[in-house]
C-alpha cells in the first residue's frame, strides 16, 4: 500500500479581508501540490476577519486563525506588535486541533512565535519538523535598511530574529533553504548536512502559461505599448529607485514603452515622487495589491519581466519567485547576477540576460530586448521550455515527497 502523508502546515502571512483562499503561492503551492498525489495537507494561516475560518475541498483543509490589526500593519513595529497580540488564541488554536488529528509531518514557514509553538508540537507529539525559514540575518538586514533612520530597535529586533531562527533549525529534522547558497551558509554555521534539502522557489506551469493577458491591457490603458513588468514588494530595503532610475533612460530611448509596477510596499510613494520628478509618472503604472492568483494575467500583459534584487547578503542566497513566473509565462527577463541562483538560471537557461545590480546595465539590457522582439521572443521560450523540465511545482513536489517519507521511515 503506497504510503500517505498527512502534513500539518503552519503559515503567519495574514490574508486580507474577504474570503479565504485556496491557491496561495510560492512555497505552499509547492507543498499543496502533493494532494494531486494522495497526501493530505493542513494549512493553518490568518485571516483579518472575526473568527475562525475554514475551507475544505479534496484532500486540502485550511484554517484560517483570525488577524486583529491592534496597530497599522504598514510598519514594522506595527507588524511584531499585531503578532504578539495575535499569538495567544492562534498558538490555542494550533495545539487545540494538532492533538485532534493524525499527522505525520509539521511544517513551518511563519514568524518566530509559529516556530516556537512547532518546536513544543514537535516534543509533545514525536513529529517530525521541517522548517522553511528565511536567512537568520534577512530580518537584521531588511529591518537596517528598510528603517528610515538606523534607529536602536530595528537592529536590536533582527538580531533576536536571528538568533531564534538558529535555535529552531537546530531543533529541526529538516531544513529547506531556498537554495544550495543558502544551505552551505547553514553548514558553515553548524547545521549538520543530512538535515539540508536545498529546494528552491518554481511555479505551478498550469496556472501561469498561455493566459491571455488583454483586460489587463484595457484596464490599465497599456494599448499597444511595450510593457515591462516588475512584480514583487515595494519596502525600501529593495532599493526599487534603481528600476525607475533604470526606467527612466528607457523611456528616453524607447518612446512607446510602460513600466508596469505590480505590488505594495512601504516605498511606494516615494518611487511615485521619484518617477514625476524624473517627467516618467505618466509612463509607470502602480496597480497596489493583487492578488496572488491574478499576478498570471499581470505577466501575461507584458513584453519583459524584470529582477533587480539588491545585493544584501540575505537576497544573494535567495530564490526570486518572480523570475520563474515570467520565464513560465514565456517572458524575457532582465535580472541582476549578484542574486547567484538568479544568475545560475539564467546562464543555464538562455532565458534572460543577467546584468549588475546598476541602473544603466539594466537600461543596456532593455533596450537591446526591446529593439531585438524576435530574439527576446526566443529567449522567453527557452527560459519557458527550462522551468517545465526543472522547476515546477509538480517537479519540486515529487522530490518533496521523497524526502518526507525519508524522514518519517527514519523514525
Amino acid at each position: 500500500m503506497k504510503q500517505k502523508l498527512n502534513i500539518f502546515m503552519l503559515f503567519d502571512l495574514p490574508q486580507k479581508g474577504g474570503p479565504i483562499e485556496l491557491g496561495p503561492a510560492n512555497r505552499k503551492g509547492v507543498v499543496s501540490y502533493l494532494t494531486a498525489f494522495g497526501h493530505q495537507v493542513t494549512w493553518i494561516i490568518q485571516h483579518e476577519g472575526k473568527g475562525l475560518q475554514k475551507l475544505s475541498t479534496g484532500n486540502i483543509n485550511i484554517f484560517a486563525t483570525p488577524y486583529v490589526c491592534i496597530l497599522k500593519d504598514t510598519s514594522r513595529i506595527g507588524k511584531i506588535i499585531n503578532r504578539i497580540l495575535n499569538a495567544p488564541i492562534r498558538a490555542g488554536f494550533i495545539i487545540k486541533l494538532f492533538r485532534k488529528g493524525s499527522y505525520n509531518i509539521l511544517y513551518v514557514k511563519g514568524n518566530m512565535i509559529d516556530e516556537l509553538v512547532a518546536i513544543y508540537v514537535k516534543a509533545r507529539y514525536k513529529v517530525p519538523l521541517v522548517v522553511d525559514s528565511e536567512p537568520p540575518g534577512m530580518h537584521r538586514d531588511t529591518y537596517r535598511v528598510g528603517a528610515k533612520k538606523r534607529v536602536f530597535w530595528a537592529s536590536l529586533i533582527g538580531r533576536w530574529h536571528a538568533l531564534v531562527t538558529m535555535y529552531v533549525m537546530e531543533k529541526a529534522d529538516l531544513i529547506t533553504p531556498s537554495s544550495k547558497w543558502f544551505g552551505d551558509m547553514l553548514f558553515r554555521a553548524g547545521i549538520p548536512e543530512d538535515k539540508l534539502m536545498p529546494y528552491p522557489n518554481g511555479v505551478d506551469i498550469t496556472k501561469i502559461s498561455n493566459k491571455n493577458g488583454a483586460a489587463i491591457r484595457k484596464d490599465y490603458n497599456l494599448n499597444t505599448s511595450k510593457v515591462i513588468i516588475y512584480v514583487g514588494a515595494m519596502d525600501r530595503a529593495r532599493n526599487l529607485s534603481v528600476l525607475i532610475q533604470t526606467f527612466s533612460r528607457v523611456a528616453d530611448s524607447y518612446q512607446d514603452v510602460i513600466l508596469l509596477m505590480v505590488g505594495e510596499g512601504n516605498d511606494r510613494i516615494n518611487l511615485q515622487q521619484l518617477a514625476r520628478r524624473l517627467n516618467i509618472h505618466d509612463k509607470v503604472v502602480f496597480t497596489g495589491y493583487i492578488e496572488g492568483s491574478r499576478i498570471p494575467e499581470f505577466i501575461s500583459a507584458a513584453d519583459i519581466g524584470i529582477s533587480p534584487i539588491p545585493p544584501l547578503d540575505c537576497y544573494q542566497i535567495g530564490s526570486p519567485v518572480k523570475l520563474f513566473e515570467y520565464m513560465g509565462s514565456a517572458k524575457p527577463v532582465v535580472a541582476n547576477e549578484e542574486i547567484l541562483d538568479q544568475n545560475e538560471v539564467l546562464m543555464q537557461s538562455g532565458g534572460g540576460i543577467a546584468v549588475h545590480f546598476d541602473a544603466d546595465a539594466f537600461a543596456d539590457a532593455l533596450i537591446h530586448l526591446l529593439n531585438n522582439p524576435q530574439e527576446a521572443t526566443a529567449i522567453g521560450k527557452k527560459g519557458q521550455e527550462w522551468i517545465i523540465n526543472n522547476r515546477t511545482y509538480e517537479i519540486l513536489a515529487r522530490q518533496l515527497e521523497k524526502r518526507y517519507k525519508a524522514l518519517i521511515n527514519s523514525g
